[in-house]
């Protein structure tokens, strides 16, 4: 099984291809009559996926909520990106911020459907650390090629059962972050890597989360896309099909996966 990047759901798909090509690098790759499939340096691509003409609602922003909650970039000119993006009048959620138990910069803002975007810089670093070779595989992922599609990011309730499920699906687990002594809601960030060298990055913390948003189309986010056989690997409910006839899934923290093409 593997994780080939994430579909959006967007109100105007030539907007956004438009801001991640500005931004991130992305270009066309592929379309059809509905989707827009954008290349980025990297293991993962991006799927815009045009929604009908209507007032759409979009998601609010909440990193303690179980399902999806980031994609992650990597870029060697963070503070100029950074700019970049507060002189366009692009809405962050996080300003840019030093990590220091990661030691990273990081920053976290909006694409124009709401999907949140973490910009980083810098070698992560973990608090555990589980596998050697596999942290050494992601530092080394170049940035030759511009701003680096690195990470999925989703919360959890039950870490245990999600590694079991991920690892079952051929994932390595890297190591983990532990962020409690800064975060009362007691945050720790599990790392696990496929063999295509896309992160995934999942979110825990010892306080309740709240309720996954469910399976209702909205703009932003619509779906990791992932091979077919994540259906028997993570234990996936069809909620729905998309126009090009591809099922939309869920796992049980509200996560939505979407067959790749």
């Amino acid at each position: 099984m593997s994780v080939n990047g994430i579909a959006i759901f967007c109100r105007d798909v030539p907007r956004s291809a438009a801001f991640y090509g500005q931004y991130l690098g992305a270009t066309v790759v592929g379309e059809s009559e509905d989707v827009t499939t954008l290349g980025l340096n990297g293991p993962g691509q991006i799927q815009l996926i045009q929604l009908p003409a209507g007032d759409w609602s979009t998601a609010e922003t909440d990193d303690g909520r179980d399902g999806f909650w980031h994609i992650g970039v990597r870029v060697d000119n963070f503070e100029a990106l950074s700019e970049a993006l507060r002189a366009s009048d692009t809405r962050f959620f996080i300003e840019p911020v030093y990590n220091p138990v990661a030691k990273v910069w990081c920053a976290f803002f909006y694409d124009p459907d709401g999907t949140v975007i973490e910009l980083v810089s810098g070698e992560q670093q973990y608090s555990q650390l589980f596998d050697k070779a596999a942290a050494r595989r992601r530092a080394e992922m170049s940035l030759d090629g511009g701003p680096l599609f690195e990470h999925v990011a989703f919360t959890t309730p039950d870490w245990s059962a999600t590694r079991i499920k991920w690892e079952a699906a051929g994932y390595s687990l890297i190591g983990c972050l532990d962020l409690s002594a800064g975060d009362p809601r007691g945050m720790c960030i599990y790392y696990v890597i496929a063999q295509s060298g896309l992160i995934v990055e999942v979110f825990t913390y010892t306080s309740p989360t709240n309720q996954p948003l469910g399976s209702e189309v909205r703009a932003g986010f619509a779906g990791l896309l992932a091979t077919p056989s994540t259906q028997e690997a993570l234990g996936l409910s069809l909620v729905d099909k998309l126009a090009d006839g591809r099922a939309r899934w869920l796992d049980g923290s509200g996560l939505a996966v979407i067959d790749a093409p």
